[in-house]
């Protein structure tokens, strides 16, 4: 008796169902057993076209779901996200650090929430006026007296400018 492709699936899927507890115990007791190659080949898949373009596609078709989270993590954990992210530069760098997410958070209530250059409020939601940790000097360390919390924007348009040439482009900035 000949099936149908539909029907070998059917029949397949009605399979699978009823092992699954089985299959699943049998895949993570391989993962663990072989655990380097599994790994190596997790890693291989990911690199290639076939895994970006997957990665890609489940994005896509999830994007407000990816979104929602983005947002949640933007404005939840920024403190220490940032805090966290500044030190594993700064010890790659070798750059002095003493910056906590504590300290972070008492800065911008300190500054109201708003850009140390230009006064903007910033807003985790809106990449351009998301907060940033700007030195003010730039070849100094990220510390508590050479560092203040400004807008995205004026972070990177910063650059490497002087103090003082910034505080004369935030002037310009202020009066347009």
């Amino acid at each position: 008796m000949a099936r149908c492709k539909e029907c070998i699936r059917n029949l397949r899927k009605e399979e699978y169902a009823s092992r699954a507890d089985q299959i699943k115990e049998r895949v993570a007791r391989y993962r663990a057993d072989n655990y380097e190659k599994v790994k190596e080949a997790d890693r291989a898949y990911r690199q290639s076209d076939k895994g970006v373009a997957n990665r890609r596609a489940n994005y896509h078709k999830n994007i407000e779901k990816h979104r929602e989270g983005d947002r949640r993590r933007s404005d939840e954990d920024w403190f220490r996200r940032k805090a966290s992210h500044i030190k594993s530069k700064c010890k790659i760098k070798g750059i002095e650090y003493d910056l906590s997410p504590e300290w972070l958070e008492k800065q911008f209530e300190l500054q109201q929430g708003r850009c140390y250059w230009t006064g903007v409020e910033m807003d985790c939601s809106n990449k351009l006026f998301r907060p940033s940790v700007d030195r003010l000097i730039v070849d100094g360390g990220y510390t508590q007296d050479n560092v203040v919390l400004t807008t995205y924007f004026c972070n990177i348009g910063r650059g490497n400018a002087s103090q003082e040439d910034m505080e004369q482009m935030a002037k310009v900035l202020k009066s347009v």
